[in-house]
């Protein structure tokens, strides 16, 4: 997690419009409209916070929409914010469409008897301008770091649209037996759900 940014007390909020997301892959509703069963939430910006982001982002995306791919799990989005995009550095679109060009590696539609990439889990990145954090940094809500990753994190929670959501980092990759439970599609309705084990590999 990136250091927590300072606040000022009671701070005078103020109107700052909602970031529309864009939709990269399959459609953002998916599965002809129906409400997707798990959204999966992470927030980054292209900055090489702890090195190599470029690459841990992408082989994030890459190995967690094959493994979505590979349990046949569609009703799920990924929402991925990006937060005060650093102007001297590409977006992460392009990363994004990396990984999901690796993920689809090997694995086949017709498996889980898909019919279109509307089957497909929903890929939607939602950017959040330097205005916006400039504002907020005015206002008082933040400090000076240029990333915000819980206003970022709960900017992605409030646009996604699934019945349970589930908030991780951009590179982290799931155990197959967390994918396994999670594509069982057990959830219970006003639970709080918690990983007990984490294992860290050098990149």
């Amino acid at each position: 997690a990136r250091p927590t940014t300072t606040q000022k007390p009671t701070p005078k909020p103020t109107t700052i419009g909602t970031p529309k997301p864009a939709t990269i892959g399959s459609s953002a509703s998916g599965r002809s409209g129906s409400q997707p069963y798990l959204s999966i939430v992470a927030a980054s910006r292209n900055d090489d916070y702890a090195g190599r982001l470029e690459e841990r982002l992408v082989a994030h995306v890459a190995l967690l929409y094959h493994q979505l791919l590979q349990h046949c799990f569609g009703d799920v989005e990924i929402v991925l914010v990006e937060w005060n995009p650093p102007l001297e550095k590409p977006g992460l679109k392009a990363l994004v469409e990396d990984g999901l060009k690796r993920g689809r590696h090997g694995v086949s539609d017709s498996a889980c008897g898909w019919k279109s990439e509307e089957d497909r889990p929903a890929v939607r990145l939602v950017t959040v301008s330097a205005g916006v954090h400039k504002t907020l940094q005015d206002e008082g809500w933040l400090g000076q770091a240029p990333m915000a990753e819980y206003f970022a994190k709960n900017l992605g929670i409030r646009r996604s649209t699934g019945r349970f959501v589930l908030v991780t980092n951009p590179d982290v990759v799931f155990s197959p037996g967390l994918l396994g439970f999670l594509a069982r599609r057990g959830l219970q309705k006003d639970a709080f759900y918690s990983a007990s084990l984490r294992f860290d590999a050098q990149w």
